[in-house]
């Protein structure tokens, strides 16, 4: 459940990056911080948009940065960090972000419903501008868990 997996200790509000970089490692923190992902998964993310370019931003400011199991995954796991300025994840500058959800997924299935969830949160634009300029945890948790029954 997308719930079980965005939690107090996964959230982030307001950050500040100056590179693509910077926002992915800052996301990646907490799962580090839980034992959740290895260092060298930080790193693979960071060189698959190095070699694949911003193929992770996924919709008009979110980016889903992401790796193969194998890079260092410990245990499925995911957070969410919203940047007070965009980000951009492009040379050309049009790949712009305010919200980076690293997902660090153990194989090929056990993500996939809680990707669903997050899937139909994302999938309306008024919903991902109300996690991008939540003021606090609570009404992004609220918003979490109306799609962790679906």
């Amino acid at each position: 459940m997308l719930n079980d997996l965005l939690t107090e200790q996964t959230i982030k509000l307001h950050q500040t990056a100056d590179t693509w970089q910077e926002a992915i490692t800052k996301a990646a923190q907490p799962l580090l911080d839980q034992n959740a992902i290895k260092p060298s998964y930080v790193e693979a993310m960071i060189q698959s948009v190095h070699q694949n370019g911003p193929y992770i931003v996924i919709a008009p400011q979110v980016a889903i940065p992401h790796a193969r199991p194998e890079d260092g995954v410990n245990k499925l796991s995911m957070t969410l960090m919203s940047f007070k300025q965009p980000i951009s994840f492009s040379k050309d500058g049009k790949k712009q972000v305010r919200l980076v959800i690293v997902l660090a997924a153990i194989d090929s299935m056990s993500h996939l419903k809680a990707l669903k969830q997050l899937t139909m949160l994302l999938s309306e634009e008024k919903r991902t501008k109300q996690l991008i300029e939540a003021e606090d945890l609570a009404s992004v948790q609220k918003l979490i868990d109306q799609f962790s029954q679906v």
